[in-house]
């Protein structure tokens, strides 16, 4: 069977329910949308690795950093950057829990 043969055959299969489904799920407006979902879901994994990166990277200057001032400050200091590096710390889970939040609902759509 050529090609054209097995469309229509294949057409003629189709339930009126089946059939109406795919005319949907063919319009411009559903296609743009799935490459949107798309683009978003690549750009969210994108942000994603590159914050674990950063993170890692701060994770080990942070510890190198807070082990040379620890050994010239007592115990009862504060130390203001180590309280602004778990503030920092702090904003970048939360935007982390953000993306992971917004990629599963992009991925039940």
């Amino acid at each position: 069977m050529d090609s054209r043969t097995i469309l229509e055959h294949a057409r003629f299969q189709l339930t009126p329910t089946r059939t109406t489904f795919v005319r949907f799920v063919s319009t411009p407006e559903v296609l743009e949308r799935f490459a949107t979902i798309e683009r978003e879901l690549e750009q969210i994994e994108n942000s994603v690795q590159s914050n674990e990166l950063l993170n890692a990277d701060a994770e080990g200057f942070g510890g190198n950093y807070e082990n040379s001032s620890a050994s010239s400050k007592s115990k009862g200091d504060y130390d203001g950057a180590s309280d602004a590096a778990q503030e920092d710390n702090s904003k970048g889970v939360r935007l982390q829990r953000a993306l992971e939040t917004r990629k599963a609902v992009l991925r039940k759509e």
